[in-house]
Order: structure tokens, then sequence, then C-alpha cells
């Protein structure tokens, strides 16, 4: 196996746990915690009422969220992409498929970026209503960020070293 191979394999897994990250993050209700309510970016869940699913400019917090959970789904689609396409370059490298590593690195830094603006912007507009009961969703959103940060600069790394 290749040095290509070996940093391509640890580019997909770094960014599969990028990938599982952000996805869990955008699809799970533990954003912000209160004391009987967890509010994600798609709903609000109290232990009286249950689960709702809340209207975008149903209330002036949640006049922003559009953009959060754009960047959200873009950043899940983004990392994504660059998972499948390192993996279809490794599986098919023998058969003559070759995919530039710098495709893989652009997807990879535009799905960490878009995270990262999704997650700075609930930062910012949960700080502007006053209301920082981080939740699991939240941590999980951050912490996706490093991990296809780090995918995406092997994958460049990867492209630097093949044309020097």
């Amino acid at each position: 196996m290749g040095k290509s191979v070996i940093l391509s394999a640890v580019a997909a897994f770094l960014g599969m746990v990028g990938f599982v990250f952000i996805l869990v993050a955008i699809c799970t209700n533990n954003w912000l915690v209160e004391s009987a309510t967890n509010t994600g970016l798609w709903q609000r869940c109290t232990d009286a009422s249950g689960c709702e699913n809340f209207a975008v400019g149903e209330s002036r917090i949640y006049r922003n969220y559009e953009m959060v959970r754009g960047f959200g789904v873009l950043a899940v689609t983004m990392v994504f992409l660059g998972l499948v396409v390192t993996l279809v370059n490794i599986a098919f490298r023998n058969a003559g498929v070759k995919i530039g590593a710098s495709v893989m690195a652009t997807l990879y830094l535009m799905g960490a970026f878009f995270g990262l603006t999704c997650v700075g912007l609930f930062t910012s507009l949960s700080y502007s209503s006053g209301t920082i009961a981080w939740g699991y969703s939240f941590g999980l959103g951050w912490a996706s960020f490093p991990f296809a940060l780090v995918a995406g600069g092997i994958m460049a790394y990867m492209e630097l070293a093949m044309t020097a």
C-alpha cells in the first residue's frame, strides 16, 4: 500500500467522524438545554408537552435559524461528498480512476467551514437571546469542524506533494 492510499484512508476516517458528528448535531434536538426543555434547529421538546416543530419567524429568537439550518445542511453535504469521493478514489485506484486530491480537499474544507459558520452563527444568535445552556448537539457541531478540517488538510498536502 502506497503512502497516498494510507493518507487517503486517514482522511476518509477523519472525514467520516466529522460527517457523523455534524449529521448527529443537525438532526438532534439538544442544541440548547433548559430545565425541562431541549431545543434543536427543527424542534423544541418539553417534558410536559412532547416535541413540536417551530416555524422560522415564530419568535424573534428563531428568526435566523434558516441560515443556521442551511449552513448545517451544506456542511453535511460537502463532508459526505468528500468522503464518498475519497472512498471511490481508494476503491478504484487500480481500475484507472484517479480523482485529484484537490477535489477531495476542497469538499472537506468547504464542509468544515460551512459547519463552522453554522455553529458560530448559532452561538451568536444564542448569546444575543441570553440563552447559554449548551447541549451535546451543539458540542458535536463544534467537534466536527477539526475532523473535516484535518481531512481537507491531509488531502491538500497530498495534492502539493504530488505536484512538487
